[in-house]
């Protein structure tokens, strides 16, 4: 398999900004009556939304780098290792070669201008919600195009997994800046490990001919974990 760094410019789409939309609603809890205090809400969101779509072009960068060992603690890549016990048994437990996808997503630097252009702090605060649910969304349209492309290769893909969830301490970030240049998409990373632009994303997934759980919650028993994305079935 190829891998050499890819650079998307995901579109904005009105099916996109639609679902953006939704999503907004549901995390600002506009729309559910018709005050004047949530009818200007609603008037904001749908300028906020109008900006978005004017100004920011998303962009994200994926890379497939094989797992060159691994032990019970981490995936070794030519990037570095990823130090995650539960992603460790969860790459141990695919069946065929195993490889590990890093992706970093981000809205750049003209939604931060969006952001400080804006002077209210309740317009700022819908602008961030907007900004936070339109990254993820970036996002998951990439991990959509991902898996169908993976699975037309005859393998299959877990879900994503980002530094700071479940056992990936923060300082994951290295890895991924690693294997990725997020210079090129303008994405650059902090002493503390954070990403700027703030409404950036990065993650990895494994792939494999057999996967066999979208994500190590499968045979984690930690009940009340709040990142929790799915039930445990003691598998693998």
């Amino acid at each position: 398999m190829n891998t050499q760094p890819a650079i998307l410019s995901p579109r904005l789409t009105r099916t996109f900004m639609e679902h953006l939309k939704r999503r907004s609603r549901a995390t600002l809890g506009t729309g559910r009556n018709v005050s004047p205090g949530a009818a200007r809400l609603e008037r904001m969101l749908n300028e906020a939304l109008d900006a978005v779509a004017r100004e920011v072009r998303p962009k994200v960068m994926y890379r497939m780098l094989p797992v060159r060992s691994l032990t019970g603690k981490s995936i070794r890549t030519d990037a570095g290792a990823v130090k995650s016990v539960k992603l460790a048994r969860l790459a141990q437990n695919c069946r065929g070669d195993v490889f590990v996808v890093f992706v970093i997503a981000t809205l750049g630097e003209a939604f931060e201008d969006l952001y400080r252009r804006e002077t209210s702090l309740s317009g700022q605060f819908i602008i961030d919600a907007v900004g936070s649910e339109c990254a993820e969304l970036v996002t998951d349209g990439w991990n959509n195009k991902w898996n169908s492309l993976i699975k037309r290769r005859g393998h299959e893909c877990s879900l994503r997994f980002s530094p700071g969830y479940c056992d990936w301490k923060l300082e994951g970030q290295t890895v991924i800046f690693g294997a990725l240049d997020a210079d090129a998409i303008g994405v650059t990373l902090t002493k503390d490990y954070l990403m700027i632009p703030a409404k950036s994303i990065s993650a990895v997934a494994l792939a494999a001919k057999k996967v066999p759980a979208a994500a190590p919650c499968a045979f984690c028993r930690s009940r009340s974990c709040p990142w929790r994305r799915m039930e445990f079935t003691g598998v693998p």
